[in-house]
């Protein structure tokens, strides 16, 4: 929901680890199609079998870059 949410507009981003494929398959497609950024939190495309997840439109790299301050 937390992934429809950011392709709505509702939140800006959202960031998430402990995750699934299936937790995040559906609402990944939502943002892309949103034209929204999904990464995981290195930056790169192993969002869906990583575990970890950052999403989100025009603050994405910022959201990333403390993501990346806090968690590497």
């Amino acid at each position: 929901m937390d992934l429809a949410y950011v392709a709505s507009g509702k939140l800006e981003g959202f960031f998430e680890y402990n995750l699934s494929p299936w937790d995040v398959a559906g609402g990944v497609f939502l943002v892309q199609q949103a034209g929204g950024v999904v990464t995981d939190f290195s930056g790169g495309d192993n969002y869906l079998h990583g575990g970890e997840l950052c999403a989100g439109g025009n603050i994405h790299a910022e959201m990333l870059k403390v993501v990346q301050e806090k968690w590497f």
